[in-house]
């Protein structure tokens, strides 16, 4: 957009109607010149001078200065042409076209706004004419007062006369209502809803955008009430619109974005009835997405994420090849966005690929490298409720490797991490489980402390045992054994060495 010291820029690019009505308006702009009187007072010579700047700028394909000199020549014009003026209609009706097509501040709009109040009771005013005004003025109110924008787009409803036309008005309407409180959400709903019943059978394009708009009000509404039963019906609109024509982007929109809702509902107490079905239809929605984006960088990075999401989920029950993709994809996509939320998703993909596959030092697929991204976002994030959870991430991963390893270091880890995530939960519920887990693993120490301690005591006897026989041995001439008082007191300082060390590594229990 060119800067000028005059208004020259469009609003916004011209629509369908907005371009019928302005090359339609150059055939009643050259009506209203032929039925002037043949003596053209100023009032004439004024918005036929007006009328050729329009047609230059028509024919410039948006010459800036003959737009301006249009409005100002209908501008002069008007001011001449009192009420009851034979040509004020038309000069108002050519005004407000001229002022729609530059970029026009509130007081600009309020001014259009009046002129088109004035014609709106002129019994010549053409119905797609009021349409295309009420709909630019709705589109420009935008950025400026919502609610006049709304009141607009309802006129331009009521304006049009094609169920096409009335279905693109509803979508802009809901669009509107989607900004406001949850009584507008409940109006949006209705008003997509009845987009729906009227929309032609033939234009599956504007059918793709319905159900768009009500796969998003469905959203908007889990995202109001936490109600996972509307994200659950947002997924059905979604797949419902699949099988339809739609432009590219919509198509890619659709999938991706059904995909993640699928992601985000298995992972909640509600769930599917076949969990690893559905997310597979996940990773098929994903990876779909990422095929038909073809490598489009302005996409790619939340679609990489996306999939290695669904990949990893453990309700998917992937395999480690499908884990070492979540992986590289994830790991493409921190290239990108040094995001908290992807190290999450690494390290969660790294520690589940650790679990069935094994590690793989030479990928840094390990234990340790989940560990350390994990570390990472608890020292970055301040969201506690969200730390809570990688720190019980991190008390898994330690209390896996103790079970197979018995290694007390690990499970003193474990409970340390569980009591972590204990402070930082803000729910009451899963603070009690954390809570329960810490004083299970503080048992367990115990108990593997005891055996520890068990097995010490009894190799302790078997040692002594051994020397008391070996020292009898000794003594006795008749023996047939020869083993001599020093190397007897060398044994024995080993064992006690032994014993020490057994029990000098026993951690501080809470």
């Amino acid at each position: 957009m060119e800067e000028s010291s005059s208004p020259s820029p469009r609003i916004n690019s011209r629509n369908r109607w907005w371009k019928k009505c302005v090359s339609t308006l150059r055939a009643r702009n050259a009506g209203a010149r032929g039925a002037s009187p043949p003596s053209p007072s100023i009032v004439d010579e004024l918005y036929n001078s007006g009328v050729t700047a329009w047609y230059e700028y028509l024919d410039e394909i948006g010459d800036s200065s003959a737009l301006v000199k249009a409005a100002e020549e209908y501008s002069k014009a008007l001011d001449l042409a009192p009420q009851g003026h034979p040509l004020r209609n038309v000069i108002l009706l050519a005004l407000i076209f001229a002022l729609l097509e530059q970029d026009n501040d509130q007081q600009a709009l309020e001014k259009i706004e009046a002129h088109f109040l004035e014609i709106e009771g002129w019994n010549e005013l053409e119905r797609v004419y009021a349409r295309a005004i009420a709909s630019k003025l709705g589109a420009a109110y935008q950025n400026f007062d919502p609610g006049r924008s709304l009141l607009h787009h309802i006129k331009a409803r009521g304006y049009s006369d094609a169920a096409e036309d009335q279905v693109v008005s509803d979508l802009r309407i809901v669009a509107l209502c989607r900004l406001g409180s949850e009584t507008h959400i409940e109006h949006a709903m209705k008003t997509v809803d009845g987009a729906k019943s009227i929309c032609p059978s033939d234009q599956p394009y504007l059918l793709s955008s319905i159900l768009m708009t009500k796969f998003m009000l469905h959203q908007d509404k889990f995202r109001r009430s936490g109600s996972w039963e509307d994200l659950d019906k947002a997924i059905a609109e979604g797949e419902a619109a699949l099988p339809l024509k739609m432009p590219l982007i919509r198509r890619i929109t659709f999938l991706i974005d059904v995909a993640q809702c699928i992601c985000v509902l298995q992972s909640s107490e509600f769930g599917f009835e076949k969990p690893q079905e559905r997310m597979r239809d996940a990773i098929g929605y994903a990876r779909q997405a990422v095929e038909l984006a073809n490598g489009d960088e302005r996409l790619g990075v939340h679609l990489n994420i996306v999939l290695a999401e669904a990949l990893s989920s453990r309700f998917a029950n992937p395999t480690a090849t499908e884990l070492d993709e979540a992986i590289t994809l994830y790991r493409k996509a921190k290239i990108h966005e040094e995001d908290l939320e992807i190290l999450a998703g690494l390290a969660g993909a790294i520690f589940f690929r650790c679990e069935i596959g094994g590690e793989v030092a030479e990928t840094e697929t390990t234990l340790e490298s989940a560990v350390a991204l994990y570390e990472t976002v608890l020292g970055a994030s301040e969201d506690n409720d969200w730390n809570s959870r990688v720190a019980n991430n991190l008390a898994c991963i330690y209390l896996g490797r103790a079970q197979h390893t018995r290694d007390v270091a690990d499970y003193e880890k474990a409970r340390q991490n569980y009591l972590r995530a204990a402070g930082l939960c803000v729910n009451s519920d899963d603070k009690g489980y954390y809570e329960e887990q810490a004083e299970a693993i503080k048992n367990s120490i115990a108990t593997l402390l005891e055996g520890i301690a068990r097995d010490a005591e009894v190799e302790a006897e078997r040692t002594h045992k051994s020397i008391r026989v070996l020292q009898k041995e000794a003594r006795n001439p008749s023996s047939k054994s020869k083993v001599s008082t020093p190397l007897l007191a060398v044994i024995s300082v080993i064992v006690c060495f032994f014993i020490l060390f057994l029990f000098n590594g026993k951690p501080d229990n809470d």
